[in-house]
């Protein structure tokens, strides 16, 4: 969390960010390693609340709520890019299993059904079918998902053959 900019820090805003960069304070590790007592001579009662979020100290109470999921999905991370639907299908039978397992667990439907396919360059290829879906079920999920990776995997090849 340290390397992460000062801005992702809860309670830092506009103003406490420009301050902070005047003050040469760039990460949320450069804010942990200030001295306690120039943060507060500049920030007051909120530099130290800041400062004590950096270290990761807080006095408040946790209070966790459990709620029901909005969604449910899975991913996996290959070891090595796929390029067939021969490929893939052990993959998406086992993440379909999964999701469709936390559906019926849950009690839920799933209404929309997204595939996300992502290179080793971390280049997105997606395709979500948004409407008139209600899901539960394995088979329909594999076939939904396979419907949609030969489109993702055309477009896929589409683009690869325009660079050629």
């Amino acid at each position: 969390m340290w390397n992460l900019p000062i801005s992702e820090l809860f309670m830092v805003g506009k103003k406490t960010l420009n301050k902070l960069d005047k003050l040469g304070i760039k990460t949320i590790g450069d804010l942990a390693k200030k001295d306690e007592r120039f943060i507060i001579k500049h920030f007051g009662k909120d530099g130290f609340m800041i400062w004590s979020y950096a270290n990761g100290n807080s006095n408040e109470e946790v209070n966790y709520k459990e709620s029901r999921p909005k969604g449910i999905g899975n991913s996996v991370t290959l070891p090595y890019d796929m390029a067939s639907i021969e490929q893939l299908t052990p993959v998406l039978v086992r993440l379909s299993e999964q999701v469709s397992y936390r559906l019926r667990k849950e009690n839920m439907i799933a209404s929309v059904v997204n595939v996300q396919l992502k290179n080793n360059k971390f280049e997105v290829y997606q395709s979500t079918n948004l409407q008139g879906v209600t899901v539960r079920n394995l088979k329909y999920i594999l076939i939904k998902k396979n419907y949609r990776i030969e489109q993702i995997l055309q477009k896929r090849l589409l683009k690869l053959q325009k660079n050629f």
